[in-house]
């Protein structure tokens, strides 16, 4: 009889262990599915960023940027030098409002950051320019503009070399480089999908699916249970 007993309880422990690793898979599907998801935008966002034309548009966008940046430094080095004989007396005046910062940082300026600056009148330009350290010192500053011209104009000149090649090199060599990094990226995609689920739990994507299919389960399991055994 204790036998008979014994066998029953493990039978139900395997029905339930059985049950429990059904449940899991089912979810498990449910968070591949949606990881799959990602992984497709994924290749769709690297697809359309890295045609052909589109890095075409990008490093021309990129040279344009600094040769901006260069028009917008050289204005403000002819604006200092042509208050340099009353830079102490703006000094003085404006010493109140003045800040550690330059009022133009170029590696932090955009296209359309710099496109405004042009844009600026010249009372809201002196204005960026008495809220910064501007008229700090006179030399300072006036290095500060030469430098950043310098080497925003060597960015021009690398960046369109870097343009020159591409074009040279053409629309194939590009396509080719685009289907070998897509290819890639769909091997590393479906290698994750191989893995077993610890492995795939420490990715916090798919661990943040995996609860919330969990979640969905929990809400509906028959239906949940239909749709992704």
């Amino acid at each position: 009889m204790k036998k008979l007993l014994g066998i029953v309880v493990f039978s139900l422990l395997l029905i339930s262990c059985n049950q429990g690793n059904n449940v899991s898979k089912k979810i498990e599907n449910c968070a591949d599915n949606t990881i799959q998801i990602d992984f497709k935008n994924e290749l769709s966002d690297y697809e359309l960023n890295n045609t052909f034309f589109s890095k075409k548009r990008s490093k021309k966008r990129n040279i344009e940027r600094h040769k901006l940046i260069v028009v917008i430094l050289e204005n403000e080095l002819k604006y200092l030098l042509s208050i340099e004989n009353e830079f102490l007396d703006l000094k003085y005046k404006y010493i109140k409002g003045m800040t550690n910062f330059w009022h133009i940082r170029p590696l932090l300026m955009t296209n359309f950051d710099a496109n405004q600056l042009l844009k600026a009148t010249e009372t809201e330009l002196l204005d960026k320019r008495k809220r910064s350290r501007f008229f700090d010192d006179y030399e300072k500053t006036k290095n500060y503009l030469e430098k950043n011209i310098r080497i925003h104009n060597g960015f021009v000149a690398k960046f369109a070399n870097e343009w020159n090649k591409f074009v040279t090199d053409g629309e194939k060599k590009t396509d080719d480089a685009l289907k070998a990094a897509l290819e890639l990226k769909k091997k590393g995609h479906n290698k994750f999908l191989k893995k077993k689920l610890e492995d795939k739990l420490k990715n916090s994507s798919y661990e943040k699916y995996f609860i919330l299919c969990e979640k969905r389960r929990s809400e509906s399991p028959i239906m949940f249970d239909e749709k992704w055994k």
